[in-house]
């Protein structure tokens, strides 16, 4: 029973520590994948809640056939939802979300 209960707590913090990777879905049914304009997000969403310094996270974009780095990070807060656009110039390098304010610069 104290097993049970230990990897049921572990699981769960494990959880909360982790964002989660996906790809923005704008309301009019278009995609911002890595690689389009950060433009597109900001004119379906609005100014950003924040645009912070974060861990600098680096991802291969197949688009554009190069890797891309940075530190900054565009947030907006959606429902009970941070959605977070790691971005470079104009261009989305990547997003992911998490329901934790204390996540949001973290390494993606």
């Amino acid at each position: 029973m104290k097993h049970a209960i230990a990897v049921t707590t572990l699981l769960t913090l494990s959880l909360n520590v982790f964002a989660s990777s996906a790809i923005i879905r704008l309301p009019d049914g278009q995609l911002a994948p890595p690689g389009s304009n950060v433009n597109k997000v900001i004119q379906a969403w609005g100014n950003p809640l924040m645009d912070i310094k974060s861990e600098r996270t680096c991802k291969f974009i197949p688009l554009k056939k190069n890797k891309y780095c940075s530190r900054w990070r565009l947030v907006w807060k959606k429902d009970d939802l941070y959605w977070m656009v790691q971005y470079s110039g104009n261009m989305i390098i990547d997003t992911k979300w998490t329901r934790f304010k204390s996540g949001l610069r973290d390494e993606f």
